[in-house]
């Protein structure tokens, strides 16, 4: 009935002590890291450029908050990755219809992977625990494309195209080497077809109608690339 204290504020202050618990883990941990990037291009003309760009990445390491063990509840490092990209933007037909063309390569180290992994508790009983871990190295490549074409001043039709090859080149998870499989929600190819028309209502404002078609490739929901993980 006394509201907070200052004791209430101080970090692990736990009513019980860790004898009380099955597992009691007391650490930190911390990361850091400098990421830049290059760009450069070059206008063709008005109307369109190429462009290349190199350019690192940083995802802060941390801890699995539903870990279950010692072993899991240990801190996870940070993913890092590098990535070349090279491009085409352009404008045609008097601007009304813009393209974007890209290609890229990335490298990831030390991917961060949410896995559920089976473990024994203190009971005798094998159970499972969802985890993070370290997914070893990958390699992405692809390509995108971007169209959006003004067909009149009341029609607009867009589309995109999108094609991944996406694979871990190391990945050891207890033990197993699962280098080679594909990384999980990377899907090879993925394409959208939108057509939006503006019909006008007089004083009344606009009334937008919008028809889109979307498809993705089956992927692996697991990096186990088990038979029954798929979604497509």
């Amino acid at each position: 009935g006394v509201g907070f204290e200052p004791r209430d504020l101080q970090a692990f202050n736990i009513p019980l002590p860790d004898s009380a618990f099955g597992i009691a883990s007391r650490t930190d941990d911390e990361w850091d890291e400098t990421t830049y990037r290059f760009v450069a291009n070059w206008a063709l003309n008005d109307n369109s450029m190429i462009y290349a760009s190199f350019a690192t990445g940083f995802i802060s390491g941390g801890f699995t908050e539903t870990c279950s063990s010692i072993a899991t509840c240990q801190p996870f490092e940070a993913e890092t990755n590098q990535n070349l990209e090279l491009g085409f933007k352009g404008q045609f037909l008097d601007n009304r219809l813009q393209a974007n063309f890209a290609v890229f390569f990335t490298e990831y180290e030390d991917l961060i992977r949410s896995q559920v992994v089976p473990f024994t508790n203190a009971f005798g009983i094998t159970t499972q625990e969802t985890i993070n871990v370290n997914a070893g190295v990958s390699e992405a490549q692809g390509f995108e494309a971007e169209i959006t074409w003004l067909a009149s001043p009341n029609l607009q039709v867009d589309f995109n195209l999108g094609y991944l090859d996406h694979e871990y080149d190391e990945f050891d998870l207890n033990g197993q080497d699962l280098s080679g499989n594909e990384v999980p929600f990377s899907p090879e190819l993925k394409w959208g077809v939108s057509v939006t028309y503006d019909h006008t209502l007089g004083n009344y404002g606009t009334l937008t109608w919008n028809t889109n078609f979307n498809h993705q490739d089956e992927l692996e929901m697991s990096v186990f690339n088990s038979p029954l993980t798929q979604m497509s």
